[in-house]
């Protein structure tokens, strides 16, 4: 395939009827789409221990806790 600048794509671009730009922005966007969703398949061990520093408690709990333990 030839390489081809983008102003030069976009010039052949215009040239087009609009039913044939959006055919052609149609296939482009499926392109991108299709690598975009190319995904590996993870382990669950990926993500172990990543939650352990999250609180279900609201900060002011916390700050109470944290000072009855200074104490």
């Amino acid at each position: 395939m030839q390489v081809t600048s983008y102003g030069k794509l976009l010039e052949e671009v215009e040239k087009l009827n609009q039913a044939k730009q959006l055919r052609l922005l149609e296939q482009i966007a499926v392109l991108i789409r299709s690598k975009a969703t190319v995904k590996t398949r993870r382990s669950i061990l990926e993500i172990q221990g990543m939650g352990k520093n999250i609180s279900f408690y609201p900060p002011s709990l916390l700050l109470v806790n944290n000072m009855r333990k200074n104490k």
